[in-house]
Formats: structure tokens, C-alpha cells, sequence
């Protein structure tokens, strides 16, 4: 009983070292490219500067959790959330050149019940003016406008649009 229970932990051990895959990868003028574990944990991509790119874990040799994106201004991004190996939501972010956030938005991804690919739910889409006011927020589900405002430089509503709020309000007065 003692030497199968050996036998069963050796193999267990063995094939954890054999799955724990530590890579790195250089450019050209020595700095550290990618480095990490490729099968079973966390993995970075730097620039050539060192500054960190991107970060973020496999699981059984495919992204999984939190994948985080920066841009050579050390800001994030994009941020792509994985389960099971599929991207269940991602969302970007893009700046003006002083750092100030322009525009945020979030996809949200639900997988097809039948195990195919995943099927895009729903968009939100945020912008606002150099200024700092907002510009802009709509909310796209299925494909459809199901709300929208927008904004003027000085912050003052210019156009409101809720379908989704006045569906909700619809659905409770029935």
C-alpha cells in the first residue's frame, strides 16, 4: 500500500514539473520580452523600455482570470476577463495625450449554452470631452440601443434617450 502510494506521488510530482513550463524570452538589447508559466500561471509581456505590457495567468495552457493591457504611459488600457479559456468580458480604455480618460468600454460576453463560441450581450460605452466632462454613455444590448445620453462641453445634458429604464418602468406597471 505504501510503495503505490509513493508511486501515485512521484507521478503527481512529476507531472506538475513537467506542466510548470517558467519561460522568458529577451529583445534584442538584453531586456526581458515575456517571462512566466506557460501552462499553469501568471505571465508578462514588457516593452522593449521594461515597462510592463501586459499581465496575466494560464490555466492548463490557455488564458484564464485577469488579462491586463498598458499602454507606454504605464496606464491601463484593456482588461480581458477569461473563464475556461473564453474571453467573458473585456474592456478598453483610451486617453487623451495629458492622460485625461477619453473612453471606456465594456463588452460583456455570455457563452452560447450549446458550447460554441461566445455570443456578445451587451456594450457599454462611455466618452467624455478632453475637459473631463462627459460626452457621451449608451448601453447596446443585443445589438439594440436600449439607452443613450449625451452631453455638451459644459456638462449639461443635450439628449437623453432610456429605452431600457422605460421598458423596466413599463414591466412593473403591468
Amino acid at each position: 500500500m505504501k510503495i503505490s502510494s509513493l508511486f501515485v506521488l512521484l507521478f503527481l510530482l512529476s507531472g506538475s514539473a513537467i506542466n510548470a513550463q517558467t519561460y522568458r524570452e529577451y529583445y534584442p538589447n538584453g531586456t526581458v520580452k515575456l517571462e512566466g508559466d506557460t501552462f499553469n500561471g501568471a505571465f508578462t509581456y514588457f516593452y522593449e523600455s521594461g515597462e510592463v505590457f501586459l499581465t496575466g495567468f494560464t490555466r492548463r495552457g490557455v488564458k484564464d482570470s485577469i488579462w491586463n493591457y498598458y499602454n507606454e504611459q504605464k496606464l491601463l488600457s484593456m482588461r480581458e476577463v477569461f473563464r475556461g479559456g473564453q474571453m467573458a468580458v473585456k474592456r478598453t480604455w483610451k486617453y487623451y495625450p495629458d492622460g485625461q480618460l477619453g473612453e471606456d468600454l465594456k463588452l460583456t460576453y455570455l457563452r452560447a449554452s450549446n458550447g460554441g463560441d461566445s455570443t456578445n450581450i451587451t456594450r457599454e460605452w462611455k466618452f467624455w470631452y478632453e475637459n473631463g466632462e462627459p460626452a457621451a454613455d449608451l448601453i447596446i444590448i443585443n445589438n439594440q440601443d436600449m439607452g443613450s445620453s449625451y452631453w455638451n462641453r459644459k456638462g449639461e445634458v443635450i439628449r437623453r434617450e432610456d429605452w431600457l429604464i422605460e421598458m423596466r418602468m413599463e414591466a412593473e406597471n403591468k
